[in-house]
């Protein structure tokens, strides 16, 4: 699968474009709570109004096996699948 990086400062705008090329059935944001604070609040409108949001304690050591099986615990309950 090809990654998409995107430097912008219209950071709604640019999700709402890449999302409308994408097939998905639900929609989560995963974001420690440095990112929420800082931008999460910049997403009025579509992407963050149908989205779930996962947030996680920011840092590099919690970048860790123990946060990814959270997550993943997170995304189940909440019926996520692949598509």
């Amino acid at each position: 699968m090809p990654q998409n990086l995107i430097f912008t400062n219209e950071v709604e705008q640019a999700l709402v474009e890449l999302l409308s090329r994408k097939d998905f059935n639900k929609l989560c944001i995963i974001a420690d709570t440095n990112s929420t604070r800082c931008v999460l609040d910049q997403l009025h409108g579509r992407p963050r109004g149908s989205a779930s949001l996962i947030t996680i304690t920011p840092g590099e050591e919690n970048k860790n096996i123990e946060t990814l099986m959270q997550v993943w615990q997170q995304l189940g309950e909440a019926g996520f699948t692949r598509h």
